[in-house]
């Protein structure tokens, strides 16, 4: 997979005050206190904690990528009306009550993927292709993975949304969930709207599901640029074991269960307006 956060460097943002000024000049605004994401990129980039450490600079580079992203975002053209009929799906209902409908990515978000399948991994997983290729890869799991999906599946209706295709994603899926018992539905590449060559995931072809009810979790900020306040980002995942992001997300997306509207509360709570607003103060 395309590594995003490869040419990003700490030194440029060691060179500015990107992350204080996203603070000083708005910040998250939430009545919900700092917790999931924001502290500790208030720990790492704020208050340059642990400066050099894995994750701090995990969390440096994603803020930048997440900052051209917020950026970037203002100039996309709303999916244009024949490309997106063309994506819409209607979802069945589900037999049990669900407050919200949380829609995790796969790569780099639940899980990582080494093309040479001889790097340490979890797990080597065979792929067959449509055109008779096959293909063996090493999956890293991101610590967390089946004990929040399923203790979120109690309350959730739980969908992954990769933009890969098929035919990658589903050994993947299996191998998380075999017995079918985490994931609700599945999309893929397919179902995508294209910008600029981009793989965009727009949640309006979710025809029969309701946008206030609706979470889209990703590491790629650009994923979510067509519904900003209907997304929740996370750094990403490689093969680090002390990973906590999933764990640390769980009471949050639970703090969301009974809000009527997901979206003013993540708009308050990461304020992606200040990033793509900010202008020269970055």
């Amino acid at each position: 997979m395309v590594n995003q956060y490869a040419t990003v460097g700490t030194n440029s943002f060691q060179n500015s005050n990107s992350v204080a000024n996203y603070y000083g000049n708005g910040g998250s605004k939430s009545s919900i206190p700092l917790g999931y994401f924001m502290k500790k990129l208030k720990h790492y980039c704020v208050d340059k904690r642990e400066g050099g450490s894995y994750f701090a600079d995990k969390y440096q580079q994603h803020f930048l990528v997440t900052y051209k992203a917020m950026k970037d975002q203002k100039f996309l053209k709303l999916s244009v009306p024949r490309q997106l009929k063309q994506k819409m799906v209607y979802l069945p209902k589900l037999n049990r009550p669900c407050k919200k409908t949380l829609i995790f990515d796969l790569d780099e978000t639940l899980i990582h993927t080494n093309n040479n399948h001889h790097q340490k991994c979890d797990v080597v997983i065979d792929m067959s292709f449509p055109d008779g290729q096959r293909s063996r890869a090493g999956v890293n799991i991101r610590p967390y993975v089946r004990e929040v999906l399923l203790e979120l599946r109690k309350h959730c209706e739980i969908i992954v949304f990769t933009a890969s295709h098929k035919d990658y994603m589903e050994p993947i899926i299996n191998y998380i969930d075999p017995y079918k018992e985490i994931f609700d539905f599945m999309f893929h590449r397919e179902s995508c709207v294209q910008h600029y060559g981009l793989f965009l995931k727009d949640l309006r072809i979710f025809q029969n599901r309701d946008l206030s009810q609706m979470v889209l979790i990703d590491n790629a900020a650009y994923s979510f640029s067509m519904q900003v306040n209907n997304g929740i980002p996370c750094i990403p995942f490689f093969e680090n074991k002390q990973d906590t992001e999933l764990r640390d997300l769980l009471p949050f997306l639970q703090q969301l269960y009974d809000v009527p509207d997901v979206r003013p509360v993540l708009k308050n709570y990461f304020n992606f307006e200040k990033l793509s607003d900010a202008g020269s103060a970055f």
